[in-house]
């Protein structure tokens, strides 16, 4: 999908550059509504490949914070049911603890973490008796809420994003179609001028593929 979309921008910026440096052979077309069309579509389709890679860097850069904050609530959780299974081994609630895998998926590891503050509350006194900080539920607590926000922020910036690249295609459709009734104006007019012709032929190279409606 990308060389394609890549390919389609690209030299409807060519196009474009062509007209301005045809001068007086094209200038009639060169202030039509065929080039108009050509420049706000090619304006559209930049935008929102623009907006598309900003999402994608956004997700990638996200996708390292989540692994972070997964890690420190593991950690948080580790901490308590050790602590409590430690000190507090004949209470039923504290032997149904489970110290999540590495590997836990952030669902299980916020499940993980409810059901730790649920249990450890309960018992709060005697832990920090025995050694619990006295903040270190508030900062699991803490912890959680900054994973739940993030796995939020994901869901959003992927809603978001497939809305942008739907807006892409969409533009791109746009653009190839502005693009064919570009390329057939443009040739009509320069019938006596081959070279320039051939010239505007070059930039369509692969033109039945590039041009065509059905092409992603």
């Amino acid at each position: 999908m990308q060389t394609p979309r890549l390919s389609l921008t690209a030299r409807a910026a060519h196009c474009t550059a062509f007209l301005d440096d045809a001068g007086p052979v094209l200038a009639d077309i060169s202030r039509s509504g065929a080039r108009a069309d050509v420049d706000g579509y090619l304006h559209d389709a930049l935008l929102h490949q623009g907006a598309c890679a900003r999402l994608e860097a956004e997700g990638n850069a996200a996708t390292f914070n989540r692994q972070q904050l997964r890690h420190a609530l593991r950690l948080e959780i580790v901490g308590v049911v050790r602590l409590a299974q430690a000190r507090l081994p004949i209470v039923p609630e504290v032997r149904t603890l489970v110290a999540p895998y590495a590997d836990a998926s952030a669902s299980t590891l916020l499940t993980a973490a409810q059901f730790a503050v649920g249990v450890a509350g309960r018992y709060e006194a005697p832990l920090v008796a025995y050694g619990m900080g006295a903040h270190t539920l508030r900062r699991l607590v803490e912890c959680a809420d900054d994973l739940r926000r993030a796995l939020d922020a994901d869901r959003d910036r992927a809603a978001e994003l497939r809305q942008t690249r739907a807006a892409l295609k969409a533009s791109l459709a746009r653009l190839r179609l502005a693009l064919r009734a570009l390329d057939g104006l443009v040739l009509s007019h320069l019938v006596a001028s081959p070279g320039l012709a051939a010239q505007w032929s070059a930039i369509f190279a692969g033109r039945a593929v590039m041009l065509d409606s059905r092409a992603a």
